[in-house]
Parts: structure tokens; sequence; C-alpha cells
């Protein structure tokens, strides 16, 4: 089970909603398709899917007309205590290698969404953040919130104002240079062949100032305590689910669902039906939010829907469509 399917505060989410509020995008818009409502996100014990997040970023990428500086914004509202025990791990860690190491092997905690990887040359490590897997409208926005976070936490576990490193971002130039200066010590170097963060071996491994093994070894239990339970709570419902909604372009078919499990069609099926359910009830179900969130927020045809969705064509989703609602995809209205 990857970290990404652990379930995660809503922290992130509460930031987006705070954005789309300043730029006038309405919460409802931000949360279609997601099954969130406005009451579960302000709760702090709501825990929420990484799917639902990245669908809110989709929303709030589409509702803008222009996203430009969204995720420098987004990502300077994170501050390091918001990752609660993992703040206290990183926060004692040795040295800020060490406090990078411990987040990675608890990514699931934190509010990154790209994926990353470390690489040392001559004496440099640099951080890669790989957002390949992020809906593409909200890309460069999620992948930019994640370096600033990551900055963010660097400045607060090391106690500094400045940064002896810099950061290279794989987009072309769009205007929002000023506010990363602003916000951050360092201006970004565009149109690099990957989005990283390039520091000093020598940076990296000087002491932090709150090192403190004792508090380190309760953090990492409390953090280990966490994920387990975390993870116990996932039902094979729910990681199918997860599966079926975070494809972008596609719903994926029961070989490719289980292929991800790392299991066979045949015990798919059967431990679905343990927890009293099956692979075309969810997909069906998975489907169905997804049809009125094209058809309601984005406007898309009826042909084309039925395409998104895998349906041979649109008369056959248009009949899928009353099956779930009773009424056609042309008589729909939000609410009904």
């Amino acid at each position: 089970m990857g970290q990404w399917e652990i379930p995660r505060p809503a922290t992130g989410v509460r930031h987006l909603l705070a954005v789309a509020e300043e730029e006038g995008v309405h919460r409802a818009t931000c949360l279609s398709g997601t099954r969130l409502t406005p009451d579960a996100v302000n709760d702090p014990t709501s825990e929420i899917a990484v799917w639902q997040e990245l669908t809110v970023a989709r929303n709030l990428a589409r509702a803008l007309p222009d996203t430009t500086g969204i995720g420098v914004r987004l990502g300077r509202r994170i501050h390091v205590s918001a990752y609660g025990p993992a703040a206290l791990a990183m926060l004692a860690s040795a040295t800020l290698r060490d406090g990078f190491d411990m987040a990675r092997r608890f990514s699931g905690l934190l509010m990154v969404v790209s994926r990353t990887a470390l690489t040392r040359t001559q004496g440099r490590t640099a951080i890669a953040l790989d957002g390949g897997l992020l809906p593409p409208e909200a890309h460069r926005m999620l992948v930019e919130r994640d370096i600033v976070a990551i900055i963010m936490a660097i400045s607060e576990m090391t106690g500094r104002g400045d940064w002896p490193g810099h950061v290279e971002l794989a987009f072309p130039p769009d205007g929002s240079e000023g506010l990363w200066t602003e916000t951050v010590p360092c201006t970004p170097r565009l149109g690099a062949p990957q989005s990283r963060l390039v520091m000093s071996d020598e940076w990296l491994d000087t002491p932090l100032p709150q090192a403190d093994p004792h508090s380190l070894w309760l953090a990492l239990n409390d953090c280990v305590d966490m994920v387990e339970r975390r993870r116990a709570r996932i039902t094979i419902t729910d990681q199918v689910r997860d599966r079926l909604r975070s494809s972008t372009d596609h719903i994926p078919s029961i070989d490719q669902v289980a292929g991800s499990l790392l299991t066979t069609v045949r015990t798919l099926r059967r431990r679905l039906d343990a927890e009293g359910t099956s692979f075309r009830a969810l997909a069906d179900d998975v489907r169905h939010t997804i049809a009125i969130d094209l058809l309601t927020t984005h406007r898309l045809t009826v042909q084309q829907i039925a395409t998104r969705l895998g349906y041979a064509d649109a008369s056959a989703f248009s009949h899928a469509f009353k099956r779930w609602t009773g009424v056609p995809p042309s008589e729909y209205q939000p609410g009904s």
C-alpha cells in the first residue's frame, strides 16, 4: 500500500478553499465530485483520500481564469506545525538531511502530493518533484505549492531566513517571479528539465538547532502508530474506489485495478464480495459521481462524457444516467 492511499487530514483542502474564497470561487464548485462537505473539511478529526484533495485542486484550477502564483500562495500557508507528530520528528532530527529522510519515510502524514526523489552529485543534494500523476490542470499549481511548502519547512527547521540553495522549475515564465521572491529566499530558475530543490551537502549535514534524540524517538513511535492506525481503516473497497477515481482520463478495468493492487481479479472479486460490494457496483458509483461533475461543472456534451466514462455511445450513457437519477442527462438539474 502506497503513501498516497493513507488517509490524511483535510488541511490541504482547507487551504485550497481559502484561496478559492479569496479568488471569488464558490466552495461548492471546488468540492464538486469529492463527496466532501464544508463541515467535514473544517472538522480537525476528518480524514480524506488523496484523490479528493486532487479533485478540489483540479476544480479550483478549472474555475480560475489564471492560476499564476496560486501554488506559491498555497505553499506559504503551510507551516511545519501542520504535520502533527511528523513535525516534531522533523524538528528533532539531528540534521536537515535526517529530517528529509524522515519526512520521505512518513510522506503520507505530510501534505506534499508530488512524488519526490533525492540524488547526490558533487557535494550537492537535489530533491526532485514529479507531478506526473497530478491533474494536468493543477499540475504546476500543486508542484509549486509543494516546493514552497518544503522551503517553508526548511526555514522553520533551521531557524534561518536565508537559504543556500536554488530552485529549478520545469515550467515557462508566467510572471510570478516577484511573488516567489516575496515568499521564499530565492528566485526560481524556469524552463529546467525537472522541478527540484538543490542544496549543498555541507548545509544539509549541519546539526539542527532543536535536535533531540529522545523527542525524535517519541515522535517516530507516534508516526508509526498513526500510519498503522490509518492503514488499518483502509478497506479493499476504499482502495478500489480510490483507483477508479484517481484516473483523469478513463475508468480503469478490473484487470488494471487488480494489477495495481498486486492481486488477481479472482481474489479482488472475492475480497470485495466479503465486504458486501462488487467491482461493477463501485465502478457504477464512480461513473455516477464523475458524470454529474462533468455535466454540471464542466459543461461537456453527453457524447464527450460517454467517451470519458467508457460507454460505447451516448445512448448507453444516457440509459445509465437515467437509471442513476431518474432523468436523462439533458434534463438533469444540480440538486435534483
